[in-house]
This record gives structure tokens, C-alpha cells and sequence, in this order.
């Protein structure tokens, strides 16, 4: 835990870094005459262009200073990680490198430097070609922050969940299987109808499926040899203590021998709950095999009462396991309501930016001769557009979150009918429609997301007060850094 947060530290570092890098585009001296380049006058800005110039180069050395320290905090986390002895940190120290990877093949302190010239050459202020170019270095330096970003947000316990979450399924389907069958052989063994060796080979098939269940099928073969001996000889061969079977037997009987230690990273072995559920399987065979004994030796008075240990032990473990499936099930919709609260926050800021923006272009085009917009108007209104055009995106992002989880229907219309509506503003900005009409359904976006945001909270606290979500601190500090972005 104390890794995941100086990782997370690191993280919100980088945010920092993004954000300060949008904020210092907006100082950039972007009024080249009475219109900035989208178009919005500015004419109540009295400051001094080559001022400007000076305030925004000294805000990117600041940058490049603050990139530098956390390239070198990065760096230092990934060297921390990669001698851990956990195998999930040594995966994050990877991702960590890969990320100071690209930031170098990228050249981000190169871009820094870069900015920093072109500013101070003295001739930014009057040098429209040259300014555009500074703008557009910007955007491109942005732009790298934002994928590593992402690289470093990016998070394979997402893909986990969602395979222990089909394994343990799939496990408690072929456990109800076995108990069906196991009360199926008490059942026959209790009304005396059926001869003790045909018993014995149904109550042996059972036992092989049981052993199955915590056993890699290659097993199997071992398991059939187990009944063909007399009762001290399949006592003998059962595997779940001798070391003869290698890997095998000493994967259910004693963990720490053969193969077992790299099975187990392989395999992610299970937590406390799932060594549990193996546990009382194993139990259960063990009850099973000594029934199976007793009806091949014709006892068949003592054979219903290990059948029914064995069958209450299979009923434990099926209980244990739908309780580690709701924990991980839990976990998993924790995790996709921060992501998506998170998304809608990226969404919410962004679509003010467009509203205001959009009501600025608007008193412009107001302004103008016959309140016609002019082709930089037009230019601007497009911009907006391509601009909204970027929260569709995050939009259809999210709404593919909820429809493959498929649970959270409420949160996925209302996601659906956001997404209508930011398409409705795309195109109405694309036809330079920048009117009461659009700024009203801007507005009624930015009320639905507000909305969603605080029942995606309620949601998750909701969860939480019901002891849910498993997800301790690490999941909030991480959402509230991905807002701040």
C-alpha cells in the first residue's frame, strides 16, 4: 500500500505538470491583432504583448524545472519497485520505465527548451508565423504529457478482476455440479437400492471431479490410478502429500515445493479467502475418498455419514466462494464508478470551456455589421466544434465502460442521451450556430454531468457505508488526481 501511494504521489505530480501546461498556454501572447486565434476579441487586455512573451517563458522554465523533478522521482520509484519482491510492483516498475522512456524517445525536456527559445527570441510578439508555431509546440508538448499519462494510469488490475472474476464463476458452476452429484451418490447410497462396488465407482468419479476442481486437469491421470488399488494403496496414491507426483502433488498438499512457487505467480495465487475454498475442497475429498473405501470393502453403514461431511464441506466452499465473488464483483464496480467519475469530471471542465467560449464567440459575431459572422467567426465556431467534438469522445469512451459492464443501465441512458446532446452542439457550432439555442443545451450538459458526478459519489459512498468497494484509500487519491487533470 505504501508503494501504490508514493505512486500515486508521482501521478498526481504529472497532472500538475499537464494542467500548469494548459494554464500556460492561456498566457501565451495569443492577440495578434483585434481577435486572438479563436477568433474571440480581447480588447479589454491592456497588457503588453512583449510582456506576455516574458511571463509565459519564465511559466514554461518553471514546467521544465517541475519535469525534471518528477522525471528523477519517477525514476527513483521505478529502481524502488523493481527490487520489490512482490511480482505486481516489479509490473508497475515496467510501466514506469516505459514511461520515462517515452518521455526521453519524445524529448519532452527538448520541447521544454525548445518553447523557451522561441519565446525569448524577441521577436514573438510581432512574428505571427513564429507565434503560431510556439502554439503549436505547445499543443504537441501537451499532448505527449497526456500519453504519459495515460501510460502511467494505465492499470492491468482492471483485466485481473475480470479473470478472477470468470475463474471463480466458472469454479462455482463445476462446484454446484459436484454436490449435485454428491448428494445424488448419498441418496443412493442411504436408500441401499444400488450394489457398494457401483457406489464406489460413482462416489470415485465424484471424488476425481472434486480433485479437479483445485487441480490442473493433467491430474486427472493420477486421480483415475488412485481407485484401482485396494484401500491402503489409493490412500497412498491420492498425491496430496507425497512428493512423488512433483509439481502436481505438491501444488495441493505442500505449496512451496516443485513448480508450485512459479505456479502460484503464474497463476496469481489465490488470497486467504480462496486458500480457504481450496482447503475445504480438500477436505472434502478426503471424506469422499474414505467413503469410496468403505463401500469397495462393502461397509456401506459407515459410508453415508462421510459422504454427507464431504457434501457439507462442498457446501462450505460454495458458500465461501459466491462471498469472494460478490467481494470481487464489489471491487470491480468500485473501481468503474471512480473511472467514470472521473471521466465525467474530465467532461464537465472541458464542456465549460466550449459554453464559455461559445458565449464569448457569440457577442463577437454580435458585434459584427448585421451580427453576420466573418470567416475568422467561422474559423472559430469550427474550432469550437472539433473541440466538442473531443468530449463525444470521452462521452462514447464512458458509455462503452457501462454497456460492457453491463449492470449500471440508469448511468449508461443518461450517458446516451449526453452524448445526443453534445453531437446536437458539434454540429450546430460546425454551421456557426452560436445562438441562445446552442449555449442552452451547452448549459443543460453541464447541469446532467454536474448531476451525474454527484450521484457517481453518492453511488460509491452508498457502497462504501455498505463495506464495499475494497479499493482503501488508493482508489479515491487516484480519482481525485485524475479530476484534478
Amino acid at each position: 500500500m505504501y508503494m501504490i501511494h508514493r505512486l500515486l504521489v508521482v501521478w498526481g505530480a504529472l497532472a500538475a505538470i499537464c494542467v500548469a501546461a494548459a494554464q500556460a498556454q492561456d498566457r501565451l501572447p495569443v492577440k495578434i491583432g483585434p481577435r486572438d486565434k479563436s477568433g474571440v476579441k480581447r480588447s479589454e487586455d491592456k497588457t503588453d504583448p512583449q510582456t506576455k512573451i516574458e511571463d509565459a517563458a519564465t511559466e514554461q522554465e518553471r514546467l521544465r524545472r517541475q519535469f525534471d523533478e518528477f522525471k528523477l522521482k519517477l525514476l527513483r520509484l521505478a529502481q524502488t519497485l523493481e527490487n520489490s519482491t512482490k511480482p505486481e510492483d516489479r509490473e508497475k516498475a515496467k510501466v514506469l520505465r516505459q514511461a520515462i522512456q517515452k518521455a526521453s524517445a519524445e524529448g519532452v525536456e527538448t520541447r521544454f527548451s525548445s518553447l523557451i527559445e522561441m519565446l525569448r527570441g524577441g521577436k514573438s510578439s510581432v512574428n505571427t508565423e513564429q507565434l503560431q508555431e510556439i502554439l503549436n509546440e505547445n499543443d504537441e508538448l501537451r499532448k505527449i504529457l497526456r500519453e504519459i499519462i495515460e501510460l502511467l494510469l494505465k492499470d492491468d488490475r482492471d483485466a485481473e478482476l475480470k479473470r478472477q472474476i470468470a475463474e471463480a464463476r466458472r469454479l462455482l458452476e463445476e462446484l454446484k455440479n459436484v454436490i449435485r452429484k454428491q448428494e445424488l451418490v448419498l441418496n443412493k447410497t442411504i436408500l441401499g437400492r444400488t450394489k457398494n462396488q457401483d457406489l464406489a465407482k460413482s462416489q470415485h468419479n465424484v471424488r476425481e471431479q472434486t480433485h479437479d476442481l483445485v487441480n490442473p486437469k493433467s491430474s486427472k491421470g493420477k486421480g483415475k490410478g488412485k481407485g484401482k488399488g485396494d484401500g491402503k494403496g489409493k490412500g497412498k496414491g491420492d498425491g496430496k502429500d507425497s512428493s512423488g507426483q512433483g509439481g502436481q502433488g505438491g501444488q495441493q498438499g505442500q505449496p512451496s515445493e516443485g513448480k508450485s512457487g512459479q505456479q502460484q505467480q503464474q497463476q496469481q495465487q489465490p488470497n486467504q479467502a480462496q486458500s480457504q475454498i481450496k482447503k475445504q475442497i480438500e477436505e472434502a475429498e478426503k471424506y469422499q475418498e474414505r467413503a469410496e473405501d468403505n463401500l469397495r470393502k462393502d461397509n456401506r453403514k459407515d459410508a453415508p455419514e462421510d459422504e454427507q461431511a464431504a457434501l457439507d464441506k462442498l457446501n462450505q466452499a460454495k458458500k465461501a466462494l459466491e462471498d469472494l465473488l460478490r467481494q470481487l464483483r464489489e471491487e470491480e464496480i468500485e473501481r468503474l464508478l471512480a473511472r467514470l467519475e472521473a471521466r465525467c469530471r474530465r467532461m464537465l471542465a472541458l464542456q465549460i470551456g466550449v459554453r464559455d467560449d461559445t458565449v464569448a464567440l457569440d457577442k463577437v459575431i454580435q458585434d459584427n455589421p448585421n451580427s453576420a459572422p466573418t470567416r475568422a467567426d467561422q474559423q472559430a465556431s469550427l474550432q469550437l466544434s472539433d473541440r466538442e467534438e473531443e468530449i463525444i469522445k470521452e462521452a462514447r469512451a464512458g458509455l462503452a465502460l457501462l454497456e460492457a459492464e453491463g449492470s449500471a443501465v440508469a448511468f449508461a441512458e443518461v450517458f446516451s442521451q449526453v452524448k445526443d446532446d453534445m453531437e446536437t452542439v458539434a454540429v450546430r457550432l460546425r454551421k456557426t450556430d452560436t445562438g441562445v439555442v446552442t449555449v442552452t443545451i451547452e448549459n443543460q450538459i453541464i447541469d446532467t454531468l454536474k448531476e451525474m458526478i454527484e450521484a457517481l459519489k453518492k453511488a460509491r459512498s452508498d457502497k462504501k457505508s455498505q463495506g464495499g468497494g475494497g479499493g482503501g484509500q488508493g482508489p479515491d487519491r487516484l480519482l481525485d488526481l485524475v479530476g484534478e487533470l
